[in-house]
């Protein structure tokens, strides 16, 4: 990651200048909108893993299944 920007330098040496000027400024286009996106999105929700003693299995053998616990409910 520390050599990349010295790779498109060497990239961009030999690209025509109106291109470079397009590559930077698209560039920086995209990141304007992914900032102002994660803006107004906010930041994610973090997820709530529930521990596998609470999490709803299906019975197998003739016991009750979820349904019949729903129902009961």
């Amino acid at each position: 990651m520390l050599l990349m920007p010295l790779m498109f330098m060497g990239m961009f040496l030999w690209a025509p200048s109106g291109l470079v000027l397009y590559w930077t400024t698209s560039n920086l286009w995209a990141i304007g909108q992914q900032a102002l996106t994660n803006r107004l999105i906010g930041p994610m929700k973090p997820r709530a893993v529930r521990p596998p003693a609470e999490r709803r299995m299906k019975n197998v053998g003739g016991s009750r299944t979820d349904q019949a616990v729903k129902e009961r409910k």
